[in-house]
């Protein structure tokens, strides 16, 4: 693209210029010299300097014009640039991030040996030696099969999260009111505990670890402990639903992982007990 330029002085093309006999008047306009003295009158004073006024006044507008045309394409250019340099930051931070977060592992056998493992042995116990023993395969088979301690716990715990929307889903889902809705919560609570025992066992501090990728465990006894003060069949404690859930969730969950694991309380019972227990009557 050609460069755009301005002259703001206007040549002989654009513009006559006065007679090479021309001097300047008292009124400050030129006037042509005359053969006889004269003094120019104050009228014809006015009409030439309107003239230069308007004159001047079209080449301030011209300059105004081009300066905000020039000034318009200079932003376009820049917020072109800058547009481009936060997509392209966008971009970093998300190829950062994606290499940050490993591959879900998704063989069967590497996920139930470090099951297993975890049962064994606990959390320190969780090496990549012992969970390709516990699996029958060599430690190379399971790095090409993308297994590494942390792949591992990162697998671990995204399945009790998904294990737990499902479970969860129908007791916010069904007819019913909130009370008995919360009955079938626990209950539901307690089937994801049986179900991924060991690895609650290993710590008290896995569900904080798997909500870090945006679950939030709480939320539906929270929306329970709403429904109850709407329909009038659960009271808070505390009036607050949010820590009423925070308290339920934790009364509930880790006694369960702890009878269960650690003293080999009978599944059904510990549950029907524990639901009679820690059920909230309506006040």
């Amino acid at each position: 693209m050609s460069a755009l330029v301005l002259d703001p002085y206007p040549g002989p093309s654009s513009r006559t210029r006065a007679p090479k006999t021309a001097s300047w008047s008292a009124c400050g306009s030129i006037s042509p010299r005359r053969s006889q003295p004269s003094v120019g009158t104050g009228k014809d004073c006015d009409g030439i300097d309107s003239l230069l006024s308007v004159d001047l006044e079209a080449q301030r507008h011209t300059t105004r014009s081009v300066a905000l045309l020039l000034l318009s394409r200079v932003r376009s250019v820049s917020d072109g640039y800058h547009g481009a340099m936060a997509k392209a930051e966008r971009s970093r931070n998300g190829a950062e991030a994606a290499r940050a977060q490993p591959a879900r592992v998704r063989d069967q056998r590497l996920l139930q040996a470090a099951v297993a493992v975890l049962a064994k042995s606990g959390w320190d116990g969780l090496t990549m030696d012992a969970v390709a023993k516990e699996a029958g395969l060599s430690r190379v088979t399971a790095w090409r099969l993308g297994a590494t301690r942390e792949a591992l716990v990162s697998a671990l715990l995204l399945n009790l999260e998904e294990d737990y929307r499902r479970a969860l889903w129908p007791a916010l889902t069904e007819e019913g009111s909130a009370r008995e809705r919360l009955a079938l919560a626990l209950r539901a609570l307690f089937d994801v505990a049986e179900a991924h025992l060991p690895l609650l066992m290993a710590s008290d501090q896995v569900f904080h670890r798997a909500s870090l990728g945006g679950l939030n465990f709480n939320e539906p006894f929270s929306r329970l402990f709403r429904d109850g003060l709407e329909d009038g069949s659960l009271a808070s404690p505390g009036g607050d639903p949010d820590q009423a859930a925070d308290l339920l969730f934790n009364t509930a969950c880790w006694p369960y992982v702890h009878l269960r694991g650690r003293h080999r309380w009978d599944r059904e019972k510990l549950a029907s007990m524990l639901v009679a227990v820690l059920m909230p009557k309506a006040e």
